[in-house]
């Protein structure tokens, strides 16, 4: 299941290095850039044999972590936008780190266990809430889009669904209103009007490095289980809102967060497809 997820990735990590190859960047941010890729490929094959198999606990934890992790810049006193935590030399981006994966238990779990319903949506409501106070209107919208991915393939009756919609629609609206102090970088924000200003062949290039990257994305997790295409709606938007200038393009621009949120979710969807493997194993022994 991984490996074909982290293939899918390769164009748009070779494109990300070209976007910072023809940037004026220093040496630390290739080093952080490097690092990040590293590590992510790390979790990405260790995150799976970690993680074990999903359980109603485990989305709970998760659920709790992401919101204690997203709330924390929240804590300090910089000046608004507050969005990320200092680590070291780093100021890490929170919610690409924990959004992917949580977004990717919640879908399997909700799937499994109706009684996660209402503990997995209001889990979800914090987090858009906490997300809209930073403010951070991309990670909202895509947040907001992956529920709804997971909200369409529910069994509950459709006004319990739309009413399930509701938090997040407020949620959007908040961020909207606040606005966006934060002026966008070329090598993070706007790595697709740097790619088309240095030519239009570039310019392609990193709009098909997306394209095969959500495309890879649906197909493989469609495949799995429909509901985890609440990742792939989740990526689908942030890539919209990064050629708005409004947010880092996932893996194509630079940020150690993206790269760390994407190994985490692989090590999460490698776990997910184990508990999938295991439930189908079992399935073929009762009816046989």
């Amino acid at each position: 299941m991984t490996a074909p997820l982290l293939l899918g990735a390769v164009p748009a990590l070779v494109a990300g290095l070209f976007v910072l190859s023809i940037s004026d960047v220093g040496r630390g941010t290739w080093l952080v850039q490097g690092a990040s890729i590293v590590m992510a490929l790390a979790l990405a094959t260790g995150g799976g044999v970690l993680a074990r198999r999903p359980s109603r606990r485990g989305v709970l934890v998760a659920a709790g972590a992401t919101l204690l992790l997203c709330a924390l810049p929240l804590l300090g006193s910089a000046q608004s936008p507050e969005r990320w935590v200092v680590v070291g030399p780093v100021s890490l981006y929170v919610a690409p780190v924990c959004l992917p994966a949580l977004l990717s238990l919640v879908a399997w779990r909700m799937r499994r266990d109706a009684r996660l319903h209402t503990g997995a949506a209001a889990a979800l409501w914090a987090v858009a809430l906490v997300l809209a106070a930073q403010p951070d209107l991309s990670q909202v919208l895509a947040l907001s889009a992956g529920a709804l991915v997971i909200l369409a393939l529910d069994v509950t009756p459709w006004w319990r669904r739309v009413a399930t919609m509701v938090p997040f629609v407020v949620a959007v609206v908040l961020a909207h209103a606040q606005g966006d102090p934060l002026q966008p970088v070329g090598h993070v924000e706007l790595v697709v009007a740097v790619a088309w200003q240095h030519s239009m062949l570039a310019g392609v290039c990193v709009l098909l490095a997306t394209l095969v990257f959500v495309g890879t994305l649906t197909w493989r997790l469609g495949r799995l289980d429909p509901a985890q295409g609440a990742v792939a709606a989740y990526y689908a938007v942030l890539f919209a809102c990064a050629m708005a200038g409004l947010t880092p393009a996932p893996l194509v621009g630079y940020g150690a967060g993206p790269w760390l949120g994407f190994g985490l979710w692989l090590g999460t969807i490698a776990a997910v497809a184990q508990d999938v493997a295991a439930s189908v194993d079992r399935g073929r022994r009762v009816s046989s």
